[in-house]
C-alpha cells in the first residue's frame, strides 16, 4: 500500500504533493456508497485541485471492484448504450478513470479518447489516465518499476515475438 506508493512515487520523481492516501475498505470489493465516499470523494478533490493531472496510479490496498447495486440508478430507463444486462458492477481503477465526466450512468459503457488517439491524454478529454501496481509482495511491485523504468532509458533492443494469429494487417 503505502509504502509502494512511496518508493514508486520516489522512483518516478512524483512530488510529494501529488501522492494521495486514502483510507478504504481493504475488501477487494466494495459497495457503490463506499466507492463514492471512500475513493471519489477524496481523490476527485485532488485531482481538481491539481489541472495538470492526468494520471493516476492505484497500488495494493485500493479495492479492485465495485459491486452491483448502485442506487441512484433505481427507476431510471436504461442507458441506450447500455451493456452486461442492467448490471452496474465495475472496475474501481475504470470508475476513477471518468471522475471528471459529469454525472453518467453507472450502467453505460463509454468509449475511450484515447482509442486511435493522434494526440496525446489531456485535462479537456474528462478522462485520466488510470493504472495500477500491484504484486503478490512489496518486492514484486517494486521489481515491475524498476525493469519498466530501465526498458524506458534503453528502449525496445532484442528480439521479440509476436503472434499475430494470421493477420498481416
Amino acid at each position: 500500500g503505502k509504502q509502494g506508493a512511496e518508493a514508486y512515487a520516489l522512483a518516478r520523481k512524483i512530488p510529494a504533493a501529488n501522492v494521495l492516501s486514502v483510507t478504504a475498505n481493504k475488501d477487494e470489493t466494495i459497495s457503490w456508497d463506499e466507492f463514492r465516499k471512500d475513493l471519489l470523494e477524496p481523490v476527485k478533490k485532488a485531482v481538481l485541485a491539481n489541472e495538470r493531472l492526468l494520471y493516476l496510479v492505484s497500488c495494493f490496498g485500493v479495492p479492485l471492484r465495485i459491486k452491483d447495486g448502485d442506487k441512484r440508478n433505481e427507476g431510471k430507463e436504461p442507458p441506450r448504450n447500455m451493456i452486461n444486462d442492467i448490471k452496474d458492477y465495475a472496475a474501481v481503477d475504470a470508475e476513477l478513470a471518468l471522475l471528471l465526466q459529469p454525472d453518467y450512468d453507472t450502467r453505460s459503457a463509454y468509449a475511450s479518447p484515447y482509442h486511435d488517439a493522434a494526440s496525446p491524454p489531456a485535462r479537456s478529454d474528462n478522462v485520466l489516465m488510470v493504472s495500477r501496481l500491484d504484486a503478490p509482495a512489496l518486492a514484486q511491485a517494486l521489481s515491475m518499476v524498476e525493469k519498466a523504468i530501465v526498458a524506458e532509458s534503453f528502449g525496445p533492443v532484442g528480439e521479440s515475438f509476436l503472434d499475430t494469429r494470421g493477420f498481416t494487417a
